[in-house]
């Protein structure tokens, strides 16, 4: 039965019953998830929803007496732990950030962020002044997307620099010989974004004079000069279609879908501070200047 189900041939799955494990309880999560049970009801309008609640002591049993045909993880850390768990049967994703997907299972969702060449494209469109990007990069990590933001950033005729470091303690110089820039890409992965080393970035980013672009809004609020937004809802709405492939027996692909963004987000201070003149025209819809009060 599990190597059925491994298989992207299986047959369709006819009950249709969901079950819904996350990482944690976030006003953001509910809406993804909302939108999710609005998006497969269309095509799947006898879909039934089960609370598996987060993952957290407990998680293990309430999944155990579950017995539905496909699940849905609502967040990186969800995710993370059905796959480790070695869970056979199909899985549908989103809000997850950085998604990275085993070979030969049976998982397809939506990310938490947009994709990086539509992140770089944005910032240009706002920012055109901005010419100098350099990107993170730690010792260690798929090279995927340092790939991707390179390139990005030279097609749309910027300068790129990777900044590559073992550990945050190397930040420090590592940043300073690869200085000046204009903004730093941060890279999307919980596991090496940690706090401590984000509050050592945001302290360089003031000495060393660049922005940072950072993965959320919500790391605007904590010191980033810049984040793209994205619609929860429609990294929702996106697993939702890749949910229909898998209970359709039918392999998605790409296997990840990203939401589009929908405006640059700006410390204002930081950007004042930087001298970020935002193009004439744009501050709406592309922007949105978050002022700390």
């Amino acid at each position: 039965m599990a190597l059925a189900l491994l298989a992207w041939g299986a047959p369709p799955v006819t009950a249709q019953e969901i079950g819904i494990l996350q990482s944690m309880q976030a006003d953001a999560f509910t809406e993804a998830v909302t939108a999710f049970k609005v998006g497969l009801a269309r095509d799947f309008p006898g879909a039934t929803f089960v609370d598996l609640g987060v993952v957290a002591p407990g998680w293990h049993g309430r999944l155990a007496k579950f017995h539905g045909e496909a699940l849905l993880a609502v967040g990186s850390h969800a995710l993370q732990t059905l796959l480790a768990a070695g869970e056979a049967r199909p899985i549908a994703f989103t809000m997850v950030l950085n998604p990275r997907l085993p070979a030969g299972r049976r998982v397809a969702g939506a990310a938490m962020e947009a994709a990086i060449d539509e992140e770089v494209a944005l910032v240009h469109r706002v920012l055109p002044a901005l010419t100098r990007m350099a990107g993170l990069v730690f010792q260690g990590a798929p090279p995927a997307w340092d790939a991707a933001a390179g390139a990005s950033a030279q097609r749309a005729g910027l300068t790129w620099r990777p900044i590559t470091v073992a550990t945050v303690d190397a930040l420090p110089e590592a940043i300073h010989r690869a200085a000046p820039f204009d903004l730093l890409l941060l890279p999307p992965d919980e596991a090496l974004l940690t706090p401590r080393a984000f509050r050592v970035l945001v302290s360089l980013a003031r000495r060393e004079a660049f922005g940072m672009l950072a993965p959320s809004p919500p790391f605007v609020r904590a010191g980033a000069a810049a984040a793209v937004e994205v619609s929860w809802a429609e990294s929702g709405v996106l697993a939702a279609i890749q949910m229909g492939h898998l209970l359709r027996g039918a392999p998605p692909e790409p296997t990840i879908l990203y939401p589009k963004p929908t405006r640059l987000w700006l410390h204002q201070e930081r950007a004042h501070d930087l001298h970020w003149l935002p193009q004439p025209g744009s501050p709406s819809p592309l922007l949105y200047l978050w002022e700390e009060r």
